[in-house]
């Protein structure tokens, strides 16, 4: 012992911290100050977001061109169409003959009317109505005290309805009245020859129907008049 008087003994503490630090766990070694993981994260966000507007930006660039394509397409139909209705004329319109001016007369032509076809009436009297207007001698189908057997709300047009003073089943001269302010109401005479009977119907191979007429009496000259369609309503 006294040949180490005056010497320094080196200690064992610096090597067992050495030791102790070489031994260290890897989460301990790699260890960030938080302000360094905050900035990590808000690198990671930040990426995160620009790879989503990116997709995004993508996305409505392909969606404009497929806008832009269907509105060329729709463009080129609708040029193809206006150059077929200048080549194809409008179709003529339809023409039909309604034979009688009666209550289904008046009714067929204005349906027709309705529908955008024109129509050209033929009654042998002298007005509107059919059999429910009054005439003297062989001519005349109705008698003084006639009534309709069936009631008003069954003979009135949906759209014009009969008075409602009227009572229930209507006189033969409240219905011939009536139809006659239907057909006023409606513009039905004026599509109307009246006094005038027709004598044949022919249909031809085309498909069209040749209507031969003539003044009522028997007086006048017979005309042949070209319809696409015969309504008989007598």
């Amino acid at each position: 012992p006294s040949r180490f008087k005056g010497h320094c003994v080196p200690t064992l503490a610096a090597p067992a911290q050495e030791f102790a630090s070489l031994h260290a766990s890897p989460g301990q070694a790699m260890a960030l100050p938080p302000w360094a993981v905050a900035l990590v994260c808000l690198g990671a966000a930040a990426g995160l977001l620009s790879l989503i507007a990116l997709l995004v930006c993508v996305c409505r660039r392909r969606r404009g061109a497929q806008a832009r394509s269907l509105a060329g397409s729709a463009d080129a139909r609708s040029d193809s169409g206006c150059e077929a209705d200048e080549e194809r004329p409008p179709a003529p319109r339809r023409k039909v003959a309604v034979v009688g001016g009666g209550m289904s007369g008046l009714v067929c032509s204005r349906r027709l009317l309705a529908e955008g076809i024109d129509v050209v009436g033929f009654e042998r009297a002298d007005q509107l109505g059919g059999l429910w207007v009054f005439r003297e001698g062989p001519e005349g189908k109705t008698y003084h005290s006639l009534r309709a057997n069936v009631h008003k709300e069954r003979l009135q047009m949906e759209d014009f309805p009969m008075p409602r003073s009227w009572p229930r089943y209507p006189s033969h001269w409240q219905l011939a009245e009536y139809l006659q302010a239907f057909a006023a109401h409606f513009g039905l005479a004026q599509h109307y020859r009246m006094q005038t009977e027709v004598l044949s119907c022919r249909c031809t191979a085309e498909g069209a129907w040749m209507v031969t007429h003539r003044p009522a009496g028997g007086g006048g000259q017979e005309e042949t008049l070209w319809f696409d369609g015969v309504v008989m309503c007598v």
